[in-house]
């Protein structure tokens, strides 16, 4: 059975507190004015005008207060903590409010609008550190940008278009003319709108490691000038934009210590151009890959540690005198044919990441074998079947694998053997119902399994739910129930009631949640 759940500390009990407070004034201040039906309106948006709304309906002597209250006094890492605390408990009187069924995005009262608006302004501080749209709600987020420019002191800042809105607009002006501060941005990411004006005022940002503008058509090689003179830059991702082979190359000779850059090197144009080696790179992605390619590569960047190949067509066993090569991720190709057994036969033991998308050919058997020390690894494509010669296999495989994530047809050889998992994602398996789990789990208990997410796979009920509740000892967390089949999100919730009366650790969720990695 999942393990009993902590006391909580001292500080997580304050914000808990807090955040019960705030849900129960901010359905209050709503209940006031709320007029409980849902109807789509145009959304009131930051620099157009706004609806004709009963005067002062959000003015409340009660946030006049709370203003003052939460943040005077109180350390940088503390406040910080306050304000993502009841930014936590105002998203969650949004999914309640009555009047609106997205979130006001494009439906709910006015007057229940300016109230959340004014429920998050009063939570920020000049001192906030750290913005990430892909946090928080819609909503949250669009007033997270009305606010942008009175934020002293960001170090990381993470711009995500959920949606379009005329608020993006008045947010690129705002960057490129400089009236935001962002000289001790960290961290910046701004994928689809960045420009190479912002690019440009970024360019006084020092202490910036972190780049994220994919995706944004109007940053090109004139924007080159500008990230040169960012000595700190460690990864920057420009995979989708307007920058040029040459581009690319001058980045690469210019920023002395960047061990990332994310631009798909389509058959070898940048590092055939490059003059120059080594380089200090530590990843490279390319596609349409060729012998040739792969002979440039080790030349100019023998200290990598990490590739990402797309439709490989030659021998990956070149890829073999990169020493200190430990991450490979490869994609859209056959693994017979591209000789993925010739590169781990020279270096499989110190691979610790391996990724496989769309591979034909893949022999599970070779890379249990010559991986010994693979820690994760991501396997969504055409295995073959290798079944009857791993019985005969003494010494036990993927025994250090703690990372899998898997979407093929499901293999005995593979699961019976991960015997130390922590992290299990299993997808597009349709041969994965109740009776395997039930003999998995007679040969592998998953002890040490601490994050388990099924989803879109064979027929499973809650038969499996409690197998695997009696099994794993360590288990966190249970997700993607909601393409079972055979389980029923009422069963679901009665469960979690069960679990929380007998204050196990553990979150069963019905769906599995989005996470996007940038």
């Amino acid at each position: 059975m999942p393990q009993l759940k902590q006391p909580p500390s001292l500080e997580s009990i304050v914000l808990q507190s807090l955040q019960r407070f705030i849900l129960t004034l901010g359905q209050k201040l709503l209940g006031k004015v709320c007029s409980g039906t849902p109807a789509t309106v145009l959304p009131t948006r930051w620099g157009m005008p706004s609806f004709l709304v009963r005067e002062n309906c959000s003015k409340s002597s009660e946030l006049e207060e709370l203003r003052y209250f939460l943040h005077p006094g109180l350390p940088l890492n503390l406040s910080n903590s306050v304000t993502s605390a009841v930014l936590e408990a105002i998203a969650t009187v949004i999914s309640r409010a009555k009047c609106t069924y997205d979130g006001f995005s494009k439906s709910g009262d006015d007057c229940c609008r300016d109230i959340i608006e004014n429920m998050i302004s009063v939570a920020l501080h000049a001192q906030v550190a750290r913005v990430d749209l892909l946090q928080w709600p819609w909503f949250i987020g669009e007033i997270l940008l009305k606010h942008l420019g009175n934020f002293q002191h960001l170090e990381v800042l993470k711009l995500w278009p959920g949606s379009w809105s005329p608020v993006w607009t008045t947010v690129v002006e705002m960057l490129e003319n400089g009236h935001c501060l962002l000289n001790n941005l960290v961290s910046f990411s701004m994928r689809c709108h960045c420009t190479d004006k912002i690019l440009q005022v970024l360019a006084h940002s020092t202490r910036l490691q972190y780049l994220d503008v994919m995706f944004s058509v109007d940053v090109t090689d004139t924007c080159v000038s500008s990230l040169l003179q960012l000595n700190n830059l460690k990864v920057v991702n420009m995979c989708s934009t307007s920058l040029s082979a040459q581009g690319y190359t001058e980045l690469l000779i210019g920023l002395p210590h960047l061990s990332k850059l994310v631009w798909f090197d389509l058959n070898c144009h940048a590092l055939g151009n490059m003059k120059m080696s080594p380089l200090s790179l530590h990843s490279y992605e390319a596609s349409r890959v060729s012998i040739d390619h792969l002979i440039i590569l080790v030349h100019i960047c023998p200290y990598l540690t990490q590739v990402s190949l797309h439709w490989v067509e030659a021998d990956l066993s070149v890829l073999g005198a990169l020493k200190h090569l430990q991450e490979v991720k490869l994609a859209q190709c056959s693994a017979v044919n591209s000789n993925l057994k010739g590169l781990l036969e020279i270096i499989g033991y110190n691979i610790i990441s391996l990724e496989l998308h769309e591979l034909r050919d893949v022999d599970l058997l070779m890379i249990g074998a010559l991986c010994v020390n693979l820690k994760k690894m991501s396997l969504v494509c055409d295995l073959q079947s290798v079944e009857e010669s791993f019985l005969g296999i003494k010494t036990p495989l993927f025994k250090e694998l703690k990372d899998l994530k898997f979407g093929s047809e499901y293999s005995e050889c593979l699961f019976f053997n991960c015997t130390n998992i922590r992290k299990l994602e299993i997808s597009r398996c349709q041969n994965f119902n109740d009776n395997v789990v039930a003999t998995l789990l007679t040969k592998n208990p998953l002890k040490q399994l601490q994050v388990l997410s099924i989803a879109h796979s064979g027929q499973l009920s809650m038969k499996t739910v409690h197998l695997l509740l009696e099994s794993c000892d360590n288990l966190r967390v249970l997700e993607g129930l909601d393409s079972w089949g055979g389980v029923s999100k009422l069963q679901v919730m009665e469960l979690c009631m069960e679990m929380k009366r007998k204050n196990m650790d553990i979150e069963i969720l019905w769906k599995k949640p989005l996470h996007i990695s940038w």
